[in-house]
């Protein structure tokens, strides 16, 4: 959902018709994007493979983790 709002964003944004106001929200929610990217990663296991929930809710979705936490 961010990445669509994001390109919304920068194709309005590239129109030249966006407000200054508009210019700087693009740029923070392109930093919040680039952060989850840079923070935010998928599980995997000794093989490479995606971990997946097993069950629960979250069923057959991959795990994901912070490479951020603290320990």
């Amino acid at each position: 959902l961010l990445k669509v709002q994001v390109e919304k964003l920068y194709d309005f944004v590239q129109t030249d018709a966006a407000s200054r106001d508009q210019n700087n929200e693009y740029k923070i929610i392109k930093g919040i994007d680039e952060w989850f990217d840079n923070t935010i990663r998928e599980k995997t296991d000794s093989q490479g493979e995606p971990v997946v929930y097993k069950k629960g809710k979250y069923r057959g979705h991959p795990m994901h983790y912070d490479r951020e936490e603290e320990y």
